[in-house]
């Protein structure tokens, strides 16, 4: 689809913000997601192995470059790894996350 062009000639390019961030909010967990939405199931896996490469060696952090390329291991919704695996957690089990409606999914 022109989708999975756009995915890929973006993917591509490192220096795209999105693709610095792991995050709900504004990085790459809240992109793939909207493409889970949109039925872009190929889209959406081809960026999560990009998104796995985000992940840190501890249990469940991920970096983020919009904290300094800190590492957030928190709960936070919006910025926090929870986001990110509840969206890695959604395309493996084909599925929307409760509570998706809160962000206007």
């Amino acid at each position: 689809s022109s989708l999975l062009y756009l995915v890929d000639k973006y993917k591509n390019n490192k220096n795209n913000i999105i693709f610095k961030s792991s995050t709900f909010c504004h990085g790459l967990s809240g992109l793939i997601y909207e493409l889970f939405l949109l039925g872009e199931e190929s889209a959406s896996l081809n960026l999560l192995d990009l998104l796995l490469q985000m992940k840190s060696n501890d249990k469940i952090g991920f970096y983020d470059i919009h904290h300094e390329d800190e590492l957030r291991s928190d709960f936070n919704m919006l910025d926090g790894s929870i986001s990110t695996w509840l969206v890695i957690q959604s395309l493996l089990t084909k599925k929307r996350f409760i509570g998706d409606f809160l962000f206007g999914k």
